[in-house]
């Protein structure tokens, strides 16, 4: 129908899994191309949810029956939580449980198969779930009840719970209700990837909701090894390591809290901005200097490029004899004899052009390449090369350069992301220490006995050794109760707003401190550490730690008029009265003890108005070269 009878001019196919092989960038002859759009697009979108929880809480469904029946008691208590947590965003969704049964070589039905089934329709109907009453479906080869299953399981307010299913709804099915997937196998061990749980992604109503819990899918299986593909998104992905409040845990406060919510996203393209990214990234790369001269440059540019004629060249096989075409590898064509032609105009202006729309990628390629090579002109001429002509044959002739160049751009556009302007709103919220938390492979258990939750976790890449320091001096203090490590941006963290000021002009931010601690004399810290240029505003790593000082001061100042506004009826938070609030930025001195930064809130005065007395709180006022010790 699409390709005879339509005949369009132009098909835009979107898929998780494509099946038009393209590289991405533009194709000649208009055959197309292929656009990637970066997961974290996808989930700041509201179109699919923040991450996947396995196994989550199923120690709690453990019996003494089978592995299978436990995955499946706790997928149907997180069936309940959910259901529950829908009803309190006043949004009739009914989440729905897909059980998948063990194999997946065919379609037809295997004799685990049939054993599995039976056993969680034994197990449904003894939890209220049967085919009688409508709360469970099947949709497997020659079997679906309902009969309309595949559109009446659809529906958000539908009064199937469960749907067992074995291959029919792998590829071309939505139902963004689904969010629990229990994957009942006969192997030991899976290699997750985010496909794999394609079907449980979906945001019921194209958006993310205040609860963090609504925003995630949740997998339970019966195997015992999961291991995750390697790519960066699967493992932000996925979630397979779990902490709890600790059973004596009884400090339930409230406080205010904000996050930023996406709305929607701006037009996707470099603008002007990249070169204030891209210039400073090339001129550390071929370390360049304001002192050198043109000469000196283009020496140094020479060091890393293919610049001379003799050099960009086109190599091309030369009486090669094959017996089959796909047989040719890498190694053969290094192997045979080649000859080295000088490329043509047409040619080089041809692959100049798609390097600029493959190096520019996620952005729109129409402005974008545009953008991008006008500063790749710009800064060639500034460093000794002004012929148009003889850049682009520099880049097009040459798969070293283009590399070298392509390491470059993707450097810059990473921190041109941090640039780009979002269309978000304020949402306000409240803040309590979480039940749970979830984490990644790329984590592991640390014995910290006063974290709030247990057991702690900690990255095992890129640990700043401040951090590990001040944990270890919260754990091991006599003056603390318990201490909890923060997150970032998600509601259930907590995030203090304050106001950057940037050549933008003045905007709202939110900052999400590091640590919150609890101590003996009841007062409560609120931390969060820096060192060396960390410490410092104005600097690549410092930022804005003074506009965050200021406003983390501000809170703990006007903590009573926030929470009044925040119980007012319109928003209806049930706010704790708090006194006895301190802290602020902490900062590691050369010689490795701490300090906390001046006109700061002290324990000494969050202790006096915590037995009532008047207490003159300091002016905020951040100064970097103004520290007092600190004692934990």
């Amino acid at each position: 129908m699409v390709q005879e009878v339509i005949k369009p001019d132009l098909v835009i196919e979107v898929s998780a899994t494509p099946s038009t092989k393209f590289e991405q960038g533009y194709y000649e002859n208009n055959t197309g191309r292929y656009v990637k759009v970066p997961i974290r697009d996808v989930i700041e979108s509201g179109l699919i949810k923040n991450n996947t929880v396995i196994n989550n809480d199923i120690a709690g469904a453990v019996d003494k029956n089978s592995a299978d029946t436990a995955v499946l008691a706790a997928a149907l208590r997180q069936r309940e939580t959910l259901a529950e947590k829908y009803r309190h965003q006043g949004t009739n969704i009914s989440p729905l449980v897909l059980v998948q049964l063990p194999t997946d070589s065919s379609e037809k039905m295997s004799e685990i198969d049939q054993t599995t089934r039976e056993t969680v329709e034994k197990f449904m109907d003894e939890n209220g779930i049967n085919y009688d009453n409508g709360k469970l479906a099947i949709w497997v080869s020659g079997d679906h009840y309902p009969e309309d299953v595949k559109t009446s399981v659809v529906k958000n307010d539908s009064p199937i719970e469960v749907l067992i299913f074995k291959q029919a709804i792998a590829t071309g099915w939505d139902c963004p209700r689904a969010s629990i997937l229990v994957m009942l196998r006969d192997i030991k061990s899976v290699t997750f990837e985010i496909q794999t749980v394609g079907r449980i992604l979906r945001m019921p109503e194209l958006k993310h909701y205040d609860d963090s819990a609504l925003n995630t899918a949740y997998v339970y299986t019966n195997i015992n090894q999961i291991a995750l593909q390697e790519d960066t998104d699967t493992q932000t992905f996925f979630k397979t390591r779990f902490n709890h409040k600790t059973p004596e845990f009884r400090d339930d406060f409230c406080m205010p809290n904000i996050y930023r919510k996406r709305v929607v996203g701006q037009r996707h393209r470099l603008n002007r901005n990249f070169r204030k990214k891209f210039f400073p990234k090339l001129k550390e790369k071929f370390q360049i200097s304001k002192e050198d001269s043109k000469d000196v440059r283009l020496q140094k540019l020479d060091a890393l490029l293919e610049i001379a004629p003799n050099e960009l060249t086109i190599p091309v096989l030369a009486d090669v004899s094959f017996g089959h075409l796909d047989t040719i590898d890498q190694e053969l064509f290094e192997q045979s004899r080649q000859v080295k032609l000088t490329a043509d105009k047409p040619y080089i202006e041809r692959i100049f052009n798609l390097f600029l729309k493959s190096a520019s990628s996620p952005y729109a390629p129409h402005d974008s390449s545009r953008v991008l090579k006008d500063a790749i002109y710009k800064w060639f001429s500034d460093n000794g090369i002004d012929n148009e002509s003889e850049v682009q044959r520099i880049v097009a002739c040459s798969v070293a350069n283009q590399e070298i160049l392509n390491s470059v751009v993707d450097d810059a556009k990473e921190e041109f992301a941090k640039t780009m302007d979002k269309e978000t709103e304020l949402t306000y919220t409240d803040f309590k220490i979480p039940d749970e938390q979830e984490f990644g492979e790329k984590y592991e258990a640390y014995p910290m006995r006063k974290h709030a939750l247990q057991p702690y976790y900690r990255p095992t890449e890129n640990r700043w050794k401040t951090e590990e320091k001040f944990e270890a001096l919260l754990d091991s203090s006599d003056n603390v109760v318990w201490w909890y490590r923060n997150g970032t941006s998600e509601p259930k963290y907590f995030g203090v707003p304050y106001y950057k000021n940037d050549d933008k002009g003045i905007e709202e931010s939110i900052f999400y401190p590091d640590y919150i601690v609890r101590f003996t004399d009841g007062t409560l810290g609120i931390f969060d550490t820096k060192s060396g240029d960390t410490a410092k505003p104005g600097t690549t790593l410092g930022g804005s730690v003074d506009e965050k000082a200021d406003g983390l001061q501000a809170f703990f100042r006007d903590y009573n008029e926030i929470a009044k506004l925040y119980r007012d009826p319109k928003w209806g938070f049930d706010i704790t009265d708090m006194t006895g609030l301190w802290g602020g930025i902490v900062n590691m001195a050369a010689d490795g003890h701490f300090e906390l930064q001046g006109d700061a809130i002290t324990q000494e005065m969050a202790c006096a108005q915590l037995h009532g007395k008047e207490v003159e709180l300091p002016e905020v006022n951040y100064d970097p070269s103004n520290w007092n010790g600190l004692i934990i």
